[in-house]
């Protein structure tokens, strides 16, 4: 879908605006009293959130390093690496950051369809056929992310722009760097 959404809009003359985000410790910073009340909210089955509440709730773990483990201590949030459900109980985390995005009206259009995000767990792709729709996109997921304690990783966030097939018809062929709270 995204390769198809951006050659929809290069062979149409139009450029594609693309930021691949990246959220630091994204599994790790999940308040998972949150997300149960959020579960729990929209009538999730209470026994299979409480099942949830035990498994997080009794949560230990140790370090081992060099020749040594520590003593083992109590996991108070995030969701647990590797686990199956983890993507799907993060993706629910964030469906707020997804929807603010989603609903916003602004990005890539294909038909009456908002092409505008794809996400799948931790892994968030942002699609713009405009410089301006982009920075507000990126606005709005820095506002809602906050919101929700999760941290966008600067520094391995990456934007690019893919041009139009045509290159003469386009007006424009620098733009300003994307800013994220007063951050390029």
């Amino acid at each position: 879908m995204l390769k198809q959404t951006v050659e929809y809009y290069t062979l149409g003359g139009s450029r594609v605006f693309l930021c691949f985000v990246d959220f630091s410790t994204a599994f790790d910073k999940v308040n998972y009293w949150k997300l149960f009340r959020m579960l729990l909210n929209d009538s999730f089955d209470f026994y299979c959130v409480k099942l949830l509440v035990f498994w997080y709730s009794n949560q230990m773990a140790c370090v081992p390093w060099r020749n040594s483990t520590s003593s083992a201590f109590h996991i108070g949030n995030g969701t647990k690496q590797g686990a199956v459900l983890s993507p799907y109980l993060f993706t629910y985390y964030v469906r707020d950051i997804i929807s603010s995005i989603v609903n916003c009206g602004v990005g890539c259009h294909v038909g009456e369809y908002c092409i505008n995000l794809f996400a799948y767990a931790d892994t968030m792709v942002l699609l713009a056929p405009a410089w301006s729709a982009m920075q507000k996109m990126l606005t709005i997921l820095k506002t809602v992310c906050t919101k929700y304690d999760i941290v966008i990783n600067t520094q391995k966030t990456v934007c690019m722009v893919v041009n139009p097939k045509c290159l003469r018809k386009s007006l424009c062929v620098s733009f300003p760097q994307f800013a994220l709270d007063n951050r390029n």
